[in-house]
């Protein structure tokens, strides 16, 4: 799906959420004078919508090393930064990126956050930046989920739960 038709879609399922809460009702006080209008409410969401989008783990055994990837759909017209993951899963979680060393040989180093500019995508995929999960607490099989916690500069700490599945079935990245 697009980025437009995600955005519109966005739009329209906050405009049906603030009009089945709104009461036509005179005689309803629930409302505070000091609550905003649809309008400005609607606004608001739409400047502060940051969405994790396509997030998947791939497996891997207990003791061992497993990673995250996910794509960050920033809509807000402002910048924010991927600070940090955390979960129960894992000993440790970095922010790792995958390089080409010496040779042609692949590696992966720990990067610092990440940046997540204004109104546009940040790709966490095989082959480059990712999450990584090491010394899992326990094995990840397919079908399994987990939690992650992702906590960002501006918008703090959203935890996700994620599907496992093997690295050969990814899905194609988004557009």
């Amino acid at each position: 799906m697009t980025l437009p038709m995600r955005l519109f879609l966005s739009v329209l399922l906050v405009g049906l959420l603030v009009a089945g809460c709104r009461s036509d009702d005179p005689s309803d006080t629930s409302a505070s004078p000091d609550d905003p209008s649809p309008g400005t409410l609607e606004a608001e969401t739409l400047d502060d919508t940051l969405i994790v989008d396509g997030a998947w783990a791939r497996t891997g055994p207990q003791g061992g090393m497993s990673a995250a990837y996910l794509r960050l759909l920033n809509t807000t017209g402002a910048a924010d930064t991927l600070l940090r993951v955390t979960s129960p899963v894992a000993e440790l979680v970095e922010l790792h990126e995958s390089y080409e060393r010496e040779g042609g040989m692949r590696g992966m180093r720990k990067i610092p956050p990440i940046p997540v500019p204004p109104d546009t995508n940040v790709m966490l995929e095989p082959g480059g930046r990712h999450v990584m999960l090491i010394r899992l607490t326990r094995g990840l099989a397919e079908g399994d989920s987990l939690a992650l916690t992702f906590t960002f500069a501006r918008h703090g700490a959203r935890t996700l739960s994620l599907p496992v599945r093997p690295l050969s079935s990814s899905p194609a990245p988004a557009e």
